[in-house]
């Protein structure tokens, strides 16, 4: 086997759409391993969530117009993504070699990868493409935390709080405003921390990586106290945190991610080309592994972000296996 993809997540599928394209590498020499197959995350997690693009900026991903009934004006929830990217992928992924399994550890031997199974199996390959997500990223606070996941769809957050709930958020970016959003529906008195200069930045006014879309209208009905019980604080005002620790029944952590690891291999990387530094011949793609921005701070997460980078890469990629 050629090539060993970690993952059958949005980045997974999205690379093995890339190799499709490519026309270079055969579905046969390509093993998936992934524990479930079922879009990942983004499928099991966040699916019922609102994207922050709008659905033809997916679409153009993969020189679509139109996709069912959906409207390419407007984002939709990302487990249609996912069911694009799976009907993209159909005929392909049907002549890969689908492992279900978890992988323990990755080791070079000689001029190849040995990939290991937690249930054992082990694969040898030139080149691995970590796609394996992320967790969300969360504070040690000695509050119950409310996963994100269930915080991001509010008939699962309803059987969380009730009306006397008293709640904190830490993070006010996209999923932080989402939380808010069906906080305030749901009544509940919440006090929402950011680590920034101001709570919201966003797209319109230029900034990179900044709120749109529903997330943009949420931010704007809070700075004209249409929230009113949401009160804003900065994650510096200590006498604030403390005060509203004490009273808070539960946390919610919307601070962004981070990568899933795997041992023996550090996965730190190159933004710009998603190689992992220290391991020739393995690249990582997708949330845990996103390019970097110019100015060398901000990261793209997005469907069509993950696509352009990507795309950028394998020129390299299906260098380095016509090289091995």
């Amino acid at each position: 086997m050629k090539l060993l993809v970690v993952g059958s997540g949005a980045a997974g599928l999205l690379f093995l759409w890339h190799i499709q394209q490519s026309k270079k590498i055969l579905p046969q020499d390509i093993i998936i391993v992934d524990p479930h197959h079922d879009g990942g995350d983004l499928q099991r997690k966040w699916g019922s969530v609102q994207s922050n693009t709008t659905w033809s900026q997916t679409l153009a991903v993969f020189g679509l117009s139109q996709w069912k009934d959906l409207d390419p004006t407007k984002p939709a929830p990302l487990h249609h993504s996912i069911t694009l990217l799976r009907h993209m992928l159909r005929d392909f992924l049907s002549h890969c070699e689908v492992v279900h399994g978890l992988v323990d550890h990755i080791e070079k031997q000689d001029s190849m990868w040995s990939v290991l199974l937690q249930d054992k199996s082990n694969y040898s390959v030139k080149v691995v493409i970590l796609a394996h997500g992320a967790e969300p990223k969360q504070l040690s606070l000695p509050i119950p935390s409310i996963p994100l996941e269930c915080a991001l769809t509010k008939s699962r957050l309803e059987t969380y709080v009730g009306t006397s709930s008293r709640v904190l958020v830490f993070g006010t970016s996209h999923s932080g405003t989402l939380v808010m959003k069906h906080l305030h529906e749901l009544g509940i008195q919440t006090v929402a921390f950011y680590n920034t200069t101001k709570p919201f930045y966003f797209a319109r006014d230029g900034e990179y990586d900044g709120i749109k879309q529903e997330s943009a209208e949420i931010a704007d009905a809070i700075l004209s106290k249409k929230y009113s019980k949401l009160q804003l604080s900065h994650l510096t005002d200590t006498a604030q945190v403390i005060k509203a620790s004490r009273k808070a029944d539960w946390v919610i952590y919307a601070m962004g991610f981070q990568g899933r690891s795997i041992s023996n291999i550090n996965t730190s990387y190159d933004g710009k080309t998603g190689e992992l530094i220290e391991s020739p011949g393995i690249w990582g793609f997708g949330i845990a592994f996103p390019n970097k921005a110019d100015n060398g701070v901000n990261w793209d997460v997005s469907i069509p972000s993950f696509s352009t980078h990507i795309e950028k890469q394998m020129p390299s990629i299906l260098k380095y296996l016509s090289d091995c």
